[in-house]
């Protein structure tokens, strides 16, 4: 049979074009353009390739189309092909014409490629091109028809089986020798070889196939009954299968299933990570183990949101899987469920809050969704040993990626069927030889503490010279401030101690036991102080209301049940599904008693201003009233800073400046203390009038001795 010509060539590819040009296998898009043109009149058909630039970050030195991603103001896939075309090679519009358009297919980036093929209008000597030296090192042309012979001049064809996503791939390489088909040399170079394989290998068969009309002389798939297949009819009006052409991971990516294919589409993850927080956390161990038991939830997250570096890597470990068939009360029997339609996925935070809301709506499986990235189906789990590891390069995975916020959920798409199973999941950024539990944005958090320490050990300094230089004016409540800095210390001292050992090893080693404990002590005398400062000097004689007494009987209890609340979210995950009660319990628990501290101050208010009508003591009472007021003012102000303000920086800032919320909260508490320590601090030679009894107290206190 004859050759074809390139004119037939491009009538063969005109027939498969796509009529539909939106319909891609990915919302993210992205085209090349496929230049072909004849040697000589009458000649072989010859595809014209670059070689990537050296110094580019990603596929540095790979041969490929031109081509890239779409940018906004290209119309469609077309004009991204061109302009990236016009950009890399300096190419003119005039010097081709776009022939065809065929079906997109997927980059193991997860970019839906849509293959623009062209042909080269001027003769190839002719056309002028003027490549940008940043981006490219080489231009060369190969035969078209090589891309269908395992045996070709000046080339060396060999292949490379694999899996992706339990799909058996061939990946396809030449070396071919392009010493006399060299367009365009832009760095020097001792060898004039270029590498095609991957999905520019794959595009070439595919086209080559198409326009000759004939199979290739190689078997392009492994095994046919376990590849995806697309149909390509030739002249002769026969239909053969064979693989449809999509570029899977390579041998490095061989346990990186980024996504699916289910009924013709791709699922793939969003990359403009929006912001979102849950809560103030408290602890951000990034070696997490969960026990998921009796799961049936359509979407249950592994873990709170974390931020990842240009070096981020997730490794899965799981062990202990049990399946529980439910009784079927439609079907009348016991499940049989299909393991592939359960498993663990990545997406960003906003991507979870759409999935969360598709599963809410309409009860969608989360694994079909655009939203996310498939790393792990259950169906790859070693049923014999019930277990399952996987490790993943985020910047393998995503084109162009120097970092971003993700969160991993486990997805159970399978009605009437519980799962129970272990899973440690260990999120780290690679940093040289050593590996960052701390997600980016935290990592400034054991230095930020530390000194956070060194203030309050110098402010409990201040305090205790102050206190022993009017020792004589000095009484218990100024004893329980100075306790209250001393605790407050020992938390940040944890704190930092423990983010430490989590960057390091990403276990607080032993340091959250610390927190814990001075945690709780630091809430409960905090609130006590705060109380009892508001109630006035005359119940540190003691001397306590009744009303008084019940407000520190309510908030002593419930700040001990907060604390529980803080230990069970630190020592679980977000799997558990009383983890978000928990959440709330501790929310609630705090409004009440930062609520609860404001009625004493209220209520010494109130007496005062009744009290002044005495025009005998107005002056005194007066000079009370005024502290109270402005003791008042620091409380709201300190309360609606750290539980209203701080809250809006951790939920608003970008992942990287989270530490920024940190920082607030600390200086805050600074300047509550700082203030409260001026405010009634013991003065020397004299009595605060804060703490002077007025002839009412003095009468109460004799009734209660």
């Amino acid at each position: 049979m004859a050759t074809p010509t390139l004119d037939q060539i491009i009538v063969h590819v005109q027939a498969h074009a796509i009529p539909d040009r939106k319909r891609p296998v990915s919302y993210k898009h992205a085209a090349v353009l496929i230049p072909i043109y004849e040697a000589s009149p009458g000649g072989h058909v010859r595809v014209l390739l670059t070689q990537r630039s050296q110094n580019l970050r990603s596929h540095p030195g790979e041969t490929c189309f031109p081509g890239g991603k779409r940018d906004e103001e290209d119309t469609d896939d077309v004009c991204t092909a061109l302009r990236e075309a016009r950009e890399e090679l300096g190419i003119q519009e005039d010097q081709i014409h776009v022939v065809a358009v065929l079906p997109p297919v997927l980059s193991k980036h997860l970019y839906s490629v849509t293959p623009v093929v062209a042909k080269v209008t001027s003769p190839i000597h002719d056309v002028v091109l003027e490549p940008n030296v940043d981006e490219v090192d080489h231009v060369f042309s190969a035969p078209l028809e090589m891309f269908l012979n395992h045996v070709w001049p000046d080339a060396r064809y060999s292949f490379k089986d694999g899996v992706w996503d339990d799909i058996k791939y061939r990946m396809h390489v030449w070396e071919y020798s392009a010493c006399d088909a060299l367009l365009h040399c832009g760095v020097a170079s001792e060898s004039n070889t270029f590498v095609i394989w991957g999905l520019t290998a794959a595009l070439c068969i595919m086209v080559a196939e198409i326009g000759y009309q004939r199979p290739p002389s190689f078997c392009c798939v492994p095994d046919a009954s376990y590849s995806m297949l697309h149909d390509i009819e030739y002249a002769d009006g026969k239909v053969r299968r064979r693989t449809m052409l999509k570029h899977p991971a390579d041998e490095k990516e061989r346990h990186v299933h980024p996504t699916h294919v289910t009924s013709g589409t791709m699922r793939s993850l969003i990359l403009f990570a929006l912001l979102f927080a849950l809560f103030l956390g408290h602890s951000d161990a990034k070696i997490t183990e969960a026990n998921v038991v009796k799961e049936d939830r359509l979407l249950v997250p592994l873990d709170e949101p974390y931020g990842f570096g240009p070096g981020g890597k997730i490794n899965i470990t799981l062990s202990g899987f049990e399946l529980r068939p439910l009784y079927d009360p439609k079907q009348k029997s016991v499940t049989n469920p299909d393991l592939r339609r359960m498993g663990i996925l990545i997406t960003t935070p906003y991507g979870g809050l759409l999935l969360e809301e598709e599963v809410e709506s309409k009860g969608t499986c989360p694994l079909d969704s655009q939203e996310q990235i498939t790393l792990v189906r259950f169906n790859e789990i070693d049923l014999a040993g019930k277990s399952l590891e996987r490790d993943f390069v985020l910047d393998d995975m995503l084109e162009d990626y120097e970092g971003g916020e993700f969160i991993l959920y486990f997805a159970n798409c399978e009605a009437n069927t519980a799962v129970d199973f272990d899973i440690v999941l260990s999120l780290f950024n690679q940093k040289g030889d050593k590996a960052d539990y701390l997600p980016v944005g935290m990592d400034a958090l054991p230095f930020l503490y530390f000194m956070a320490f060194l203030a309050f050990s110098g402010l409990l300094a201040w305090w205790t010279l102050t206190v022993l230089k009017a020792k004589q004016g000095a009484h218990m409540i100024h004893y329980l401030m100075g306790a209250l800095v001393l605790l407050r210390a020992l938390t940040v001292l944890s704190q930092s101690g423990m983010y430490h050992m989590i960057a390091w090893y990403g276990h607080p080693e032993g340091w959250n036991i610390a927190y814990y404990f001075f945690t709780a002590m630091r809430s409960i005398l905090f609130f006590s102080v705060v109380i009892l400062i508001a109630a006035g000097w005359s119940y540190m004689k003691p001397f306590l209301s009744e009303r008084e007494k019940q407000i520190l009987l309510l908030v002593v209890p419930l700040q001990v049940f907060a604390n529980v609340a803080i230990v069970v979210m630190d020592e679980t995950t977000p799997a558990s599904k009383n983890w978000f009660s928990w959440r709330d319990v501790w929310h609630v628990v705090d409004i009440l008693c930062c609520c609860a501290i404001l009625f004493p101050i209220v209520w010494s208010i109130r007496h005062m201003r009744e009290t002044a009508e005495h025009d005998d003591k107005a002056a005194r009472v007066l000079s009370k009233l005024v502290l109270f007021r402005q003791f008042y003012v620091m409380v709201v102000s300190y309360i609606y800073f750290t539980r209203i303000i701080v809250y809006l920086l951790d939920a608003t800032l970008p992942y990287q400046y989270i530490w920024l919320s940190a920082l607030a909260n600390e200086l805050a508490t600074i300047a509550f203390f700082v203030a409260c320590g001026l405010q009634f601090r013991p003065v020397e030679g004299g009595m605060n009038p804060y703490f002077s009894l007025d002839t009412d107290e003095e009468m109460e206190l004799a009734r209660n001795f």
